[in-house]
């Protein structure tokens, strides 16, 4: 019977071969179109959608900026030149290498150095890694947020009382190649550990539906003219 069974001819599996190598690369090419059409949201978009989160308050009881941009050393090697055309209003954590003096239109948090964040007047944010042993004075810090992979990293967050626990990797990002991700739910899910959290990791305005924390952060999508 040839009702359940596939017949190939001689000769016919190099070209169903050939022919399932297109049809892979067609599905590669038009995710990647997907991908980079996803990408091109502008900044002024998602500054907009933003604006519908309840902003999180530093020690003072001040407004938190909605929207963060996290410096990375490959796609803000001049900082300079990021900060003159970011929106007014948005965040910066300064990470890797990054060396600025806290710029007057933006809020500032130094990733893991408590030292130069309080020379700065600026905020401290804490890698995941610091969440067990802050670096000494970040209590003297403007605020504090951290990275926040694990349910262990919320409860620490929270009990060091973080003012922003920015909840990530929530999609795949460059920063992070290959690593694992938590999904809009995972993400949702961990966020519940946490008093105020914050959103991180491959976010554009067409992918924050849902996400209603006090924050998001974002590097490619703020980059975006």
């Amino acid at each position: 019977m040839l009702t359940a069974t596939r017949v190939m001819l001689p000769g016919a599996r190099p070209a169903a071969c050939a022919a399932d190598v297109i049809r892979s690369r067609t599905a590669d090419k038009l995710a990647g179109m997907c991908e980079r059409s996803l990408m091109a949201t502008d900044s002024a978009s998602l500054v907009a959608a933003s604006r519908r989160l309840r902003p999180a308050r530093d020690a003072r009881g001040r407004p938190l900026p909605r929207l963060w941009l996290f410096t990375d050393d490959l796609r803000t090697p001049d900082l300079g030149a990021v900060l003159a055309t970011l929106p007014t209003g948005v965040g910066v954590v300064l990470r890797g290498t990054a060396r600025a003096a806290a710029p007057s239109r933006h809020t500032v948090a130094v990733a893991g150095d408590a030292r130069r964040a309080l020379a700065l007047g600026a905020g401290l944010h804490l890698p995941s890694a610091l969440l067990m042993r802050p670096p000494f004075g970040w209590r003297r810090c403007r605020f504090v947020t951290a990275a926040v992979h694990t349910v262990p990293d919320a409860v620490r967050a929270r009990r060091l009382g973080v003012a922003i626990g920015f909840v990530s990797p929530v999609f795949a990002t460059r920063s992070h190649p290959g690593g694992r991700v938590l999904g809009r739910l995972g993400a949702c899910r961990l966020a519940r550990h946490l008093p105020q959290a914050g959103f991180l990791g491959g976010l554009v305005k067409g992918r924050v539906r849902g996400l209603n924390g006090v924050a998001w952060g974002a590097i490619e999508a703020l980059l975006s003219p």
